[in-house]
């Protein structure tokens, strides 16, 4: 109650399922039974929300406000290659994701966020909106309900549908929303496989935590390469952008390498306008010596489209259109966040080189998308 009257906003995420008295298991398989459902909650509302392009920032900005609770449940629906899933896995993710929403709720359901992740048809799609909205709506005639529906674009498998519920507790005023950047559609999340069973072992970046600004001019910048002063920066360091707003400094290391993995971070793409021009050719020049990248054969129905010829709008559209895995997926996104970072004119200062063999497969990349 203290959190309500101080209109703080709290996500809850029920454990009930996690501990069972009829069958008790050791402490790692019920955090593993709340660690699974968590993570993937999670990522399906970080696939989602990386563009905004299907939620207009002013209904999240009404789904934050007030005070009341919120509760994120998600649920597996994982057809065969090629199928629609059929109406008992909609049903059993459903009931996954709606299942004890409101145990410690007083209201209603309020404004939600249905977060739908899978390759199937609009009619799956509108299954899974359908049933959700039966549950909230129930047989009340003036329920509040307002759903806010969005599609992930080339999430990994396991697919399902994340659902973010709120409680309603009235009409409030929008909570003030501030974006670093404006989002793009090329700027979409680093491909990756497929989350392992053990999501437990994966934490979030420190460049994703609440962390408080702090003033190092008095002691000197303590930043020895280009991925500790972008992580300050990300952090709002006082240093750090005063840093990036001037001449590249000839203390700081940059390498392709590293260039390489922020630009592959979803949190690089706030921060980058912080950067001068010439800091920014400064990181262009490091990715053009220091990486190379496989000139892959893709294809746009059935013309092939070579990485390295290829015009912007066909890999934009290879990218929306169908799921590349592995190296080539990898490559295609990398290709497409530094046009969309650097200018068109950016790809001309890459090096390609002929993709001979099928590359191994990756590992997962989850710590990519946090920016690990």
């Amino acid at each position: 109650m203290q959190f309500d009257e101080a209109r703080i906003r709290l996500i809850e995420i029920l454990n009930d399922r996690a501990y069972s008295d009829s069958d008790p298991q050791p402490q790692s398989v019920v955090w593993e039974r709340m660690n699974v459902p968590i993570a993937r909650g999670l990522r399906g509302l970080i696939y989602v929300l990386w563009d905004l392009s299907e939620i207009d920032p002013s209904d999240l900005a009404i789904l934050l406000a007030g005070n009341g609770r919120m509760r994120i449940g998600f649920g597996e629906i994982d057809p065969p290659e090629g199928h629609d899933p059929t109406d008992v896995q909609i049903r059993e993710a459903v009931d996954a994701c709606w299942r004890n929403p409101y145990c410690a709720f007083t209201r209603q359901p309020g404004t939600s966020l249905v977060c739908i992740q899978g390759d199937w048809s609009n009619l799956a799609d509108a299954k899974i909106k359908t049933d959700i909205a039966a549950r909230a709506l129930g047989t009340t005639t003036d329920a509040r309900y307002n759903p806010l529906y969005a599609r992930a674009i080339h999430a990994p498998r396991p697919w399902g549908v994340t659902a973010l519920f709120t409680e309603y507790t009235g009409v409030h005023a929008p909570a003030p929303l501030v974006w670093n950047a404006q989002p793009s559609s090329e700027d979409a999340p680093t491909e990756m496989d497929d989350i392992a069973v053990e999501p437990r072992v994966v934490e979030p970046s420190v460049a994703h935590a609440p962390v408080a600004v702090v003033d190092r001019s008095a002691h000197g910048p303590a930043f020895t390469s280009i991925g500790d002063l972008a992580r300050a920066m990300n952090r709002l360091d006082r240093a750090a952008l005063e840093i990036a707003a001037g001449d590249p400094a000839p203390g700081i290391s940059v390498d392709g390498a590293a260039v390489r993995k922020l630009v592959g971070a979803v949190w690089f793409r706030s921060i980058f306008p912080k950067f001068s021009a010439a800091w920014q050719q400064r990181l262009l020049d490091a990715l053009a010596a220091g990486v190379v990248i496989s000139n892959h054969v893709l294809s746009r129905g059935r013309q092939p489209i070579h990485l390295a010829d290829g015009s912007y709008d066909d890999l934009k559209a290879i990218f929306a259109s169908m799921t590349v895995n592995g190296e080539a997926g990898a490559d295609l996104h990398l290709v497409l966040t530094i046009v969309g970072l650097w200018g068109e004119d950016a790809r001309g200062r890459l090096r390609f080189v002929d993709a001979t063999a099928p590359p191994p497969a990756r590992a997962s990349r989850l710590g990519a998308l946090f920016g690990r």
